[in-house]
């Protein structure tokens, strides 16, 4: 199992450059193999824009790749976005994985005015519109909403290498034949699942594949935005973790489907989702970012190839 790390929406306003590249390259060389951002405009709180987080921290890391996670692309429009991922994977020679869907929160939609009924159908259109942009020959898209024809574009990104497309999916049935349809990959999503739902939609998603020619067997997954907290005393995550509303379950304690609690129930959860299929976890530090990296990847995933208990 891989295991990456999520850019904070802020960061100190005392020399903020130097802060995200030394926290991205601490965690480079901590063994994390992905980066990835969350993508708003929401208004009311401090948010730095994640784009330009990920076009800083690019050069700080040498071996991990860049996943939005995901990144709304139907609010911010085709040919920028398919710009950036292909200006991305060129400038970190094939780093880049474009990691879409189309954002749940209506306010977000207002802000561009555009409609949220049509976030669905925009957004099918996109991504075929972003895998013709960037797959170097491929025929032009034409649709209801966006076309590609007559469009030149280039760099394609790094050259003999295509941007895989990985989409979000909470795990319902159209989500999941999205991505069998559309999808390089797909990025489950830690506020509505635990490893034992993960992997019930893993195995639903299986045949899917294969109706689209794809092999389930090569095809990449990541469960993203997963609150990170380690603490043998409970005092200090009491609170932490709890997913929104929509995503909250009768019966089931918030800390079921995050990596938040003492270092062995997390090593537990750790066996979980990883016996129920998932090769990445995507970890969001709820504070104290490098310190509970560490924490994580010295107590709690070195013991991953080790018997729970052991």
């Amino acid at each position: 199992m891989d295991f990456g790390i999520q850019l904070p929406g802020m960061v100190p306003s005392e020399k903020p450059i130097k802060y995200l590249t030394n926290f991205i390259k601490e965690c480079d060389q901590m063994g994390f193999r992905y980066v990835s951002y969350v993508d708003h405009f929401r208004p009311g709180g401090p948010l730095l824009d994640p784009l330009t987080l990920s076009a800083i921290v690019a050069g700080a890391s040498e071996r991990m790749r860049i996943v939005p996670a995901i990144s709304i692309i139907v609010m911010r429009t085709l040919i920028p976005m398919a710009k950036h991922f292909a200006t991305m994977d060129y400038m970190t020679e094939g780093r880049m994985v474009a990691g879409i869907g189309p954002g749940s929160q209506d306010r977000e939609y207002q802000i561009v005015g555009l409609d949220h009924e049509e976030r669905w159908p925009r957004f099918d259109e996109m991504a075929r519109g972003l895998r013709a942009l960037l797959t170097p020959g491929a025929p032009p898209f034409k649709g209801k909403f966006y076309s590609t024809e007559g469009v030149t574009f280039e760099p394609f990104g790094t050259p003999n290498h295509q941007v895989p497309i990985w989409i979000g999916s909470w795990g319902s049935e159209a989500g999941l034949r999205r991505v069998a349809r559309l999808a390089d990959g797909w990025l489950g999503s830690a506020l509505d699942s635990t490893p034992e739902r993960f992997g019930e939609a893993k195995k639903r998603l299986e045949p899917m594949l294969l109706q689209y020619g794809k092999d389930p067997a090569a095809f990449p997954n990541a469960v993203c935005t997963m609150a990170l907290f380690l603490s043998d005393n409970p005092a200090e995550f009491e609170g932490m973790g709890r997913p929104p509303e929509r995503a909250t379950r009768e019966g089931e304690p918030p800390r079921q489907r995050v990596m938040v609690g003492t270092f062995a129930e997390c090593e537990d959860k750790l066996h979980r989702w990883d016996a129920n299929g998932a090769q990445a976890l995507f970890f969001r530090p709820v504070k104290d970012d490098l310190e509970q990296a560490y924490g994580f990847m010295n107590k709690v995933a070195s013991k991953l190839k080790q018997p729970v208990g052991a």
